[in-house]
């Protein structure tokens, strides 16, 4: 690795077209949360611009996204190499845990690739994610205890410290 680095979270996986239990798309999160890849690609233009940070580590769980970002030019994309399709594969419309129960997917594997993208995301020196993702303020909070500051930070929904509500 040669710092600096941006690390990346784009969660457009599962929740952005899963079924609730009813059978229904859940179309609140689709709806507001699944933007694809140009808000992200947008605020690494911005982050290589401010602070010539030119290297991202990506952590997605769509192989899509992770060949968009390697087509930016005049970036360098770090990600880990594991197959994706097992991610978004059979029985993709339902949530991962769902997927999860039925065996669709490897637990293992889910749990080892998350857990090593969280460490490897804490690791570097700015972030760029969504902050309704917990997921995104926890890897954040890691990087900031690591380097004893608040890093430079962009996130496509919510700012820092702002919550996610639905009306009832």
């Amino acid at each position: 690795w040669q710092h600096p680095i941006v690390a990346v979270h784009v969660r457009n996986g599962d929740y952005c077209s899963f079924e609730n239990d009813d059978g229904g798309l859940c179309l609140m999160y689709r709806h507001c949360l699944c933007d694809g890849f140009e808000p992200y690609l947008e605020r690494i233009r911005r982050m290589k611009e401010r602070y010539g940070i030119s290297t991202v580590l990506l952590a997605t769980q769509d192989a899509r996204i992770v060949a968009a970002a390697k087509a930016e030019k005049g970036v360098r994309v770090l990600a880990l190499d594991f197959d994706r399709s097992e991610l978004t594969g059979r029985g993709a419309r339902k949530a991962l845990h769902w997927r999860q129960k039925q065996g669709y997917v490897d637990t293992q594997m889910v749990s080892e690739s998350g857990l090593l993208d969280l460490f490897l995301l804490a690791e570097c020196d700015a972030f760029i994610g969504a902050f309704h993702s917990q997921y995104s303020r926890l890897a954040y909070q890691l990087m900031a205890m690591r380097q004893g500051l608040h890093p430079p930070f962009d996130s496509v929904h919510l700012a820092w410290g702002e919550t996610l509500t639905f009306p009832l």
